[in-house]
C-alpha cells in the first residue's frame, strides 16, 4: 500500500514530460505472467515497419535514389536491411512484421490521457497535462 502518492506523482510526471515527447511507442517486451507491466498506447510490430520503411523511403527520395515501401521490404526479407540507422536481419524483420503486443499487459490507450499523441506532431513538445494524467493512471494501476 502507497502512502501519500504525490512525490512519486510529481517525479514520475516530471520524468515522463521529456521522455514522452521523444520516445516513440513500442511493444511490450514483458512475457505474459512475467512481471507485472503496463503498456501505453502499444502498436503492432507491422504498423512500426511501415512506419520505418516509410521513413527509409522518404530518406532514399532526399538522397536522389527512388525507392518504395514494397521494394524495400523484399530487400529486407532477402537479405535484411538498415532501418533507423538499425541493421535487422531478414530474420529480425520478419519477427517484427508478425509481433503483436501482449495481450495480458493492462493497457493505457492514449485517448486516456486527453489530448494527441505526442510523437505525432510534427514538432513534439511536452504535455505537463498529459504527463500528470499518465502518472495518475500508472498509480492508479499499481
Amino acid at each position: 500500500m502507497i502512502g501519500n502518492p504525490a512525490p512519486i506523482l510529481e517525479r514520475f510526471a516530471a520524468s515522463t514530460a521529456s521522455m514522452a515527447a521523444t520516445h516513440s511507442r513500442v511493444l511490450s517486451c514483458t512475457p505474459a505472467g512475467t512481471l507485472p507491466a503496463i503498456a501505453f498506447a502499444p502498436v503492432a510490430g507491422a504498423s512500426m515497419l511501415r512506419g520505418m520503411l516509410r521513413a527509409a523511403v522518404l530518406s532514399e527520395r532526399e538522397a536522389g535514389r527512388e525507392a518504395t515501401r514494397e521494394g524495400l521490404l523484399e530487400q529486407g526479407q532477402r537479405g535484411g536491411l538498415v532501418l533507423a540507422g538499425y541493421p535487422l536481419s531478414a530474420a529480425m524483420l520478419a519477427q517484427l512484421e508478425a509481433a503483436e503486443p501482449a495481450a495480458a499487459v493492462r493497457t493505457i490507450a492514449q485517448s486516456d490521457l486527453g489530448g494527441p499523441a505526442l510523437w505525432l506532431r510534427a514538432e513534439p513538445a511536452d504535455d505537463p497535462a498529459q504527463s500528470a494524467a499518465l502518472a495518475g493512471l500508472v498509480i492508479a494501476a499499481l
